[in-house]
């Protein structure tokens, strides 16, 4: 015959264990996680270190180092770089930008450097410097 107190405590481990049956494990937790990674590849990719210049009035962005803290490659990584006048009357200023499509592919979990000899993002001129960049997206591949 059972005591009451083993009683109590049986009916806790019952409880106990159904509550464990209905919460998400880790599985569904990695799920998610790689669905915010798929949604929001902007939060995992970093441009740790990149040169920019002008050529015959043609921006041009070089020796991106890129770290890719996601655990899925990316591909198609869309950037936007935001230009600063060197005019004496608007120095440092943010007067222009402008969005490009880097053709590279991302391994997981890395970094890299890429387009050592460089890649055309759009028109600048002269009296612009590369200011800031950033990733807006990518395209997850699975």
């Amino acid at each position: 015959m059972m005591t009451k107190k083993k009683l109590k405590l049986s009916c806790y481990v019952v409880i106990v264990s159904l509550l464990f049956a209905f919460i998400p494990g880790a599985a569904s937790s990695q799920e998610a996680n790689i669905e915010d990674m798929k949604k929001n590849p902007q939060r995992y990719i970093e441009i740790e270190k990149w040169g920019f210049y002008v050529a015959a009035r043609v921006a041009i962005v070089h020796h991106l180092i890129i770290k890719n803290n996601a655990s899925i490659p990316y591909k198609d990584i869309k950037i936007k770089v935001n230009y600063g006048s060197t005019s004496p009357s608007t120095y440092g200023n943010t007067v222009s930008f402008e969005q490009a499509v880097l053709k590279i592919t991302l391994p997981p979990d890395s970094t890299g450097e890429y387009l050592r000899s460089g890649y055309p993002i759009g028109g600048g001129s002269v009296n612009m410097t590369g200011k800031s960049i950033e990733v807006l997206s990518a395209v997850p591949v699975l």
